[in-house]
């Protein structure tokens, strides 16, 4: 049967039989098909979407669907932003998978398989104490009101070879964005080029990066086009094996806390608005230590 006569052969069915099938497929790139087929199958299946939103998904979820405008920083104009209904079923479906590293780039991989650990490739070796960011993963649960938690496991010594945060939902994975091609860091400048006008203002903090030194905590602030760093005293950080950290969207702050103790918080950012995803980076394998990597261990 050829593609014309499959899709004519559907369109012979009822409404009720397409929209049947359509919420059968929960891929969103399988719907995505369905509805460029043809501009009768893109209405039933928008509503199949739609409807989904409007009846299964929680609160929660509906609160985290992107908004339809987006306000231009220091200034009263509004940008517009298209997010058809498929793409906010894709988020709402996002927000029910396990947190893991969906886009991955320069020398780093899943380990096993396992897209919840990011693993730095070993090949570039460089002299203990010394890390640049060779590669990174980022989540594509994007995060936008509410409370969010995700606790991050070492394997092996965490210090100047891992950075862990937030920042703006890229395309990440395009190499070309970068102005270093062998440094992948989300505060480059080909990244913050490419930012929406709404991320764009001095007082926007787009990217908050976390590392550990020795017995030192060090806090990266990408606010506009300036960076602001500090350093907070920690002796525990020498046995320290994971990390967490409590983005509460409601209230703006990203907080961190060491060894799955909720008790022992400490705020590291704060005025945060929009969007965000987790993000860590990894820098080359040392002599010492030949296998870097992180593994998100867990999450809500």
């Amino acid at each position: 049967m050829s593609q014309s006569n499959g899709t004519e052969g559907l369109l012979a069915l009822p409404d009720e039989v397409l929209k049947r099938i359509a919420s059968q497929l929960h891929d969103p790139n399988q719907l995505l098909t369905l509805a460029l087929a043809c501009k009768h199958f893109k209405k039933v299946v928008e509503g199949v979407a739609q409807t989904f939103i409007d009846v299964c998904a929680t609160d929660e979820e509906r609160n985290n669907l992107p908004p339809v405008d987006l306000p231009v920083a220091d200034s009263k104009k509004w940008v517009g932003r298209n997010w058809g209904v498929i793409d906010k079923y894709q988020v709402v479906l996002k927000h029910r998978e396990s947190l893991r590293f969906d886009q991955i780039v320069g020398d780093v991989g899943h380990k096993e398989g396992d897209k919840s650990t990011l693993r730095a490739i070993p090949g570039r070796m460089i002299p203990i104490g010394m890390s640049v960011p060779i590669g990174m993963g980022s989540s594509n649960r994007i995060m936008r009101s509410g409370v969010h938690r995700a606790i991050f496991e070492f394997d092996g010594p965490a210090r100047g070879s891992v950075m862990i945060g937030i920042d703006r939902p890229m395309d990440y994975n395009n190499k070309t964005l970068y102005e270093d091609p062998h440094r992948f860091d989300p505060s480059d400048d080909g990244i913050e080029a490419k930012y929406l006008p709404a991320w764009q203002g001095e007082n926007q903090v787009n990217v908050v990066l976390w590392s550990s030194g020795f017995g030192t905590e060090n806090i990266l602030l990408c606010r506009g086009q300036n960076n602001e760093n500090r350093r907070l005293r920690n002796d525990r950080l020498k046995t320290a094996g994971r990390v967490g950290f409590l983005l509460d969207m409601d209230n703006g702050t990203l907080a961190r806390y060491m060894n799955g103790n909720h008790v022992s918080t400490i705020t590291i950012a704060t005025g945060l608005v929009g969007e965000y995803v987790w993000i860590v980076c990894l820098g080359p394998c040392s002599r010492r230590n030949k296998d870097t990597s992180v593994r998100i261990c867990e999450w809500d």
